[in-house]
């Protein structure tokens, strides 16, 4: 079966003032704007690319992030991946995908873009159970 994704950019939804420290609001509204878009494959599976993200967050605002993931779950994808290349990136976006798991998200944070798309093409949860759930 093949397994479409959407890829979303930290620009997307990873908002920041002009002091560089991220805009949560602004941030949680850019995001249930994405889960209403209606390009979001039918399968529901999304890259959080963050790469690129150039703010500060703290562990605080990744919580309400989820907490805002949570409220739009009906609309949000069944697995999402989270792709973080800088140490404290990766450690914010690991929490995310402990905080969603406790929440019954699948998300996972992934360093490698390639085993992040592999996750995302899998089609059971198998790979979703690990230690490193990822925020769906």
């Amino acid at each position: 079966m093949k397994v479409t994704y959407r890829i979303f950019h930290g620009r997307d939804f990873v908002k920041a003032d002009v002091n560089g420290r991220v805009d949560l609001e602004a941030s949680k509204e850019a995001l249930r704007s994405l889960m209403q878009d209606s390009d979001v494959p039918p399968d529901r599976r999304m890259l959080l690319d963050l790469r690129d993200a150039k703010c500060e967050m703290s562990v605080t605002d990744v919580y309400w992030l989820v907490e805002a993931m949570v409220v739009e779950r009906l609309k949000f994808a069944d697995r999402t991946a989270i792709l973080a290349l800088c140490s404290e990136a990766r450690d914010l976006a690991d929490f995310m995908g402990t905080a969603g798991g406790n929440r019954g998200l699948k998300i996972r944070a992934f360093a490698d873009e390639e085993e992040a798309r592999q996750w995302l093409g899998d089609a059971d949860d198998e790979g979703a159970t690990e230690k490193n759930m990822v925020v769906r």
